[in-house]
């Protein structure tokens, strides 16, 4: 990996800027179909969004999920509202297995509290919708 640096002075605004990414594989019992998905995916980033406007931040730079499933997949996204939200993809049958990746850029949060913001508010998501994570982001089966 190589890390590169950046010299010279830095924008103070940009230092407010933290972000989170992470990635969930979710199991449910019942398959979901294509509709209920999307408006899985369409909560979960207004979720995320609103989240992290109460917990203080000043704006919502974006929030991105890709949902892969065995039929295709879902990209959605929010940038700057909870209430701009777009999900697109190609879809097929009823899935009861999905892996969710989620980067979140967050304006006027510490990394930490974005992380933890994020997570709550995405394992709210997936509980209303029936999904069990399957793996802890450590590797422990939850």
């Amino acid at each position: 990996m190589m890390i590169r640096e950046i010299r010279g002075p830095v924008d103070p605004v940009h230092q407010e800027i933290q972000s989170c990414g992470m990635e969930w594989t979710l199991l449910r019992e019942e398959p979901l179909d294509a509709a209920e998905l999307r408006a899985m995916a369409s909560r979960m980033m207004a979720s995320i969004s609103d989240a992290c406007l109460d917990a203080g931040a000043k704006d919502i730079g974006h929030v991105k999920a890709w949902i892969k499933h065995a039929n295709g997949f879902l990209y959605a996204d929010t940038v700057g509202s909870p209430e701009d939200v777009t999900v697109e993809g190609r879809e097929g049958d009823p899935v009861e297995r999905i892996k969710v990746t989620v980067n979140a850029v967050i304006c006027g949060l510490d990394g930490k509290t974005v992380q933890r913001t994020t997570e709550k508010a995405m394992k709210k998501v997936f509980l209303q919708y029936g999904f069990k994570r399957t793996q802890t982001p450590d590797g422990e089966t939850e």
